[in-house]
């Protein structure tokens, strides 16, 4: 078995020993260490060398990976989330034409038509509230006179009323009746008998307050309702 020691020149050497029972002797055989040990010592350097250059080829392409794929699929995650969360003008940056690029460009593709449903919907949305505003002024509003309805009127007078017995307030109400009218549709006919009440509607509307209320009751009968006006200023 080989073992290392100095020689005879005193040279650190590896040298074994064969003793030779017949003739009684021994035989030594050595070499300088460093040389015995030399093709070991390359052979540990390319092995490290090897590991190290695995090492950083395995670190580059999970590199790599990571821009090519794991961080496209973050940007995704991160804007499916704000999608959840109800912000639809997420955008995600497109980094490659590979199966992750295209999964972001459907991403986007689904996205934009999601922002472009939610304002046609409001718009949809707004249409129907104005025509809803337009539907109820039509239902409390005499479509000859643009004044008030008598629908419209019972139920403001009820209110009013309770509201004046609450706070023991006054109001005053002036019920108008135009005379002969009659007598003037028959004579004059009944687009002129409209311009009449047409004409009287728009005198109520530029005289009263804006705290005050003109209805049309019914043919040529209008109601004044004054707020706050009790018998001593009537």
């Amino acid at each position: 078995e080989p073992n290392a020691y100095l020689s005879y020149h005193n040279q650190s050497v590896v040298g074994a020993l064969k003793r030779m029972s017949e003739l009684g002797w021994g035989v030594v055989a050595e070499k300088e260490r460093a040389k015995a040990y030399a093709q070991i010592v390359r052979l540990r350097n390319l092995t490290l060398a090897l590991v190290v250059g695995l090492l950083l080829i395995i670190g580059l392409a999970a590199y790599l990976i990571s821009l090519s794929l794991v961080r496209p699929l973050d940007r995704l995650t991160s804007g499916a989330g704000k999608v959840a969360a109800g912000d639809l003008e997420v955008d995600v940056p497109v980094g490659s034409r590979s199966e992750v690029g295209y999964l972001t460009e459907v991403f986007n593709d689904m996205v934009a038509r999601l922002r472009q449903g939610r304002e046609e919907l409001a718009a949809i949305n707004e249409t129907l509230r104005e025509k809803n505003v337009e539907l109820h002024e039509i239902s409390i509003t005499d479509s000859l006179t643009g004044l008030y309805n008598r629908k419209h009127l019972m139920e403001t007078l009820d209110k009013e009323v309770s509201r004046c017995q609450r706070h023991s307030h006054s109001f005053s109400l002036m019920v108008i009746d135009i005379d002969h009218f009659k007598k003037y549709n028959d004579t004059y006919g009944h687009l002129a008998g409209d311009e009449v009440l047409s004409r009287l509607a728009s005198v109520f509307k530029e005289s009263i307050r804006s705290s005050d209320y003109a209805a049309r009751y019914g043919g040529e009968e209008f109601i004044v309702m004054l707020p706050e006006i009790g018998p001593e200023q009537g």
